[in-house]
């Protein structure tokens, strides 16, 4: 950043809340820029969503720890993001066109995709006392998958 852009970061500042400025607050402002590598587009995001939020006069570790260090991160963690996951990744698929593969896939391999082993349920099972109709559960009272092993030799 330049000294002219300092000064018209300090110029702002005295346009919000009316401060005093010296050449030691435009050297002090410069330095804290240079060492912590503020780019005008920063600052100006910086200045703007200070006024909004507080009317506080901003310094400088304002402008670093609460504006731009956070700004910094939020592009950093997005771009890692983006990386990581890979940014030109596919959109997701469309629920009709997923439900026509499946049902080109079931067709293919001779399943019926209408048929489950519910039909199985005609009559309640002895092992686990489920009725007519409802399926088998274990021990915990969770549903099992499958029908118990009696219940399926019964029915046949």
């Amino acid at each position: 950043m330049t000294r002219d852009d300092v000064i018209d970061l300090l110029e702002q500042l005295v346009r919000h809340d009316n401060r005093s400025v010296d050449e030691d607050d435009v050297l002090e402002w410069k330095a804290a820029a240079d060492r912590q590598d503020w780019s005008k587009a920063e600052i100006n995001a910086a200045m703007e969503t200070h006024r909004l939020r507080c009317a506080a006069w901003m310094n400088i570790r304002h402008m670093q720890e609460d504006h731009i260090r956070p700004m910094r991160e939020r592009t950093t963690a997005k771009d890692v993001l983006d990386e990581v996951t890979g940014a030109d990744r596919a959109p997701a698929a469309n629920p009709k066109q997923v439900r026509a593969h499946v049902a080109t896939l079931y067709k293919s391999l001779g399943w019926d995709p209408k048929r489950s082993w519910r039909h199985r349920l005609r009559r309640a099972c002895p092992t686990c006392r489920a009725g007519v109709g409802r399926p088998c559960t274990g021990p915990s009272g969770s549903t099992r998958p499958q029908p118990h092993a009696e219940r399926e030799a019964e029915e046949s």
